[in-house]
């Protein structure tokens, strides 16, 4: 998955997040931001009633601070945590890169 990154500029991400349990259960999101000045925000943070093996859309969006140069390629930006009933499920990792002449964030499943 590849979003560009540009300063002071929105970049949404999308990513599916799935209940791998056989019951309903509400799975919460959080965020582990690494970069101070950098927007950081879910569309959700409670997915709630998700029936068993459902997937359901969330968007993380983030948000450079305008006027600062990007950090160095392979910065972990923010990671994305699910949890069901406080335990730890999985989540995702977004890293700076550049490649040629494009910035963007890379994600890292955790």
């Amino acid at each position: 998955v590849i979003e560009l990154l540009q300063p002071g500029v929105p970049s949404p991400l999308i990513f599916p997040v799935r209940n791998p349990l056989g019951e309903i259960v509400t799975i919460n999101l959080g965020l582990v931001p690494y970069l101070p000045g950098w927007s950081v925000q879910l569309s959700q943070t409670a997915l709630t009633d998700m029936a068993p093996f459902e997937t359901r859309l969330v968007t993380l969006t983030v948000t450079p601070p305008a006027g600062q140069p990007l950090p160095p390629d392979n910065t972990p930006v923010v990671d994305v945590e699910g949890y069901i009933k406080g335990n730890l499920l999985g989540g995702i990792e977004l890293l700076k890169l550049t490649s040629k002449n494009h910035t963007f964030l890379a994600v890292v499943l955790k």
